[in-house]
């Protein structure tokens, strides 16, 4: 079993919650922030450099769509983008 495909829905699922606070005004000034981009990122042994920088534009965008999921889409939908969003990662040619 893999956990970088849960530990990314677990980020979009975080980040879906910030989002919807900030919506209602309680903005956290990115203090509950868990880091789970960096922490993926070592499980994937992306490399420091162009490569790392083309991986965090790929992680972000797909947690910025994960961000628009329909509150009642969400469950299900937060697990397909992170499944998508490790494919390409990996498409990148990261290892894992």
């Amino acid at each position: 079993m893999n956990i970088i495909p849960h530990l990314i829905t677990q980020d979009f699922r975080h980040h879906h919650f910030l989002q919807s606070l900030r919506a209602l005004g309680l903005d956290d000034g990115g203090q509950q922030d868990l880091d789970i981009l960096s922490a993926v990122a070592e499980m994937m042994q992306v490399p420091q450099g162009p490569l790392r920088d083309a991986w965090e534009d790929v992680y972000v965008n797909w947690l910025d769509r994960a961000a628009q999921l329909p509150l009642q889409d969400s469950e299900a939908g937060f697990a397909d983008l992170a499944g998508r969003c490790y494919l390409e990662l990996q498409e990148l040619g990261c290892r894992v």
